[in-house]
């Protein structure tokens, strides 16, 4: 009888140091989440204050020139939509704040960036923004309807976040716009025309990507 007490002692002290172990690896992933998370806050913010150099030259020289509208569109539609994905609409309270915040930011920002370039823009131009921001905005309408009306809250966390796959897809890809743009133009034009190239906007997206990916496969493994 005391040898099986002295077992059932042995095996709890076990089980107990084993979900110690258990719940330091947890706290240590949730911990590095968060560092990621922050790393990707700031990488966000870079992303989207950094065309404000393009939209200086814009203002100073009154001409949207070569730039293309196109990934501050795709940026704004990515940012609406995880907008509404880190509130409450679609998160558990606000355990998504973070992606909340900072997406807000990202669309008064991109907002902002295209009220400038429609500004500046030729008749012809302005005329193709109007034509890209109406079913952007029609869609972003959509989603905020049915965010309000679904009452099914898992549903309105996977729409949102599928539709947030797709947008963040579009945005990654928008700066090939002016990339086959610039590769169709023969050789003088071609190095005219590099200059509209958003480099700096696509290095951040690569930062974002990877960060990204290591948030994902943290939460995967923890």
């Amino acid at each position: 009888m005391e040898q099986a007490s002295l077992n059932s002692i042995f095996y709890s002290t076990k089980l107990d140091l084993g979900c110690s172990s258990c719940l330091v690896s947890t706290e240590t992933a949730q911990l590095i989440r968060n560092v990621v998370g922050i790393f990707g806050n700031v990488v966000n913010l870079l992303l989207y204050v950094t065309p404000i150099l393009t939209f200086k030259r814009v203002i100073k020289n009154k001409s949207t020139e070569e730039f293309s509208v196109v990934p501050y569109v795709a940026a704004l539609l990515n940012s609406v939509l995880y907008t509404l994905y880190g509130s409450p609409l679609a998160s558990v309270g606000w355990e998504n704040v973070h992606v909340f915040t900072i997406n807000a930011i990202g669309c008064f920002m991109e907002t902002a960036f295209i009220a400038i370039y429609f500004w500046y823009a030729t008749p012809t131009k302005k005329i193709t923004v109007t034509f890209i921001m109406v079913p952007v905005i029609v869609f972003s309408s959509s989603m905020l309807a049915m965010s309000t009306m679904l009452n099914d809250h898992h549903l309105r966390h996977t729409i949102l976040g599928s539709f947030g796959f797709f947008a963040s897809a579009s945005m990654y890809g928008s700066p090939l716009v002016a990339v086959v743009k610039t590769s169709y133009s023969n050789k003088e034009r071609r190095i005219h025309a590099s200059q509209f190239v958003p480099v700096l906007i696509s290095d951040k997206l690569c930062m974002d990507d990877i960060r990204a990916t290591g948030q994902r496969y943290l939460t995967c493994v923890s």
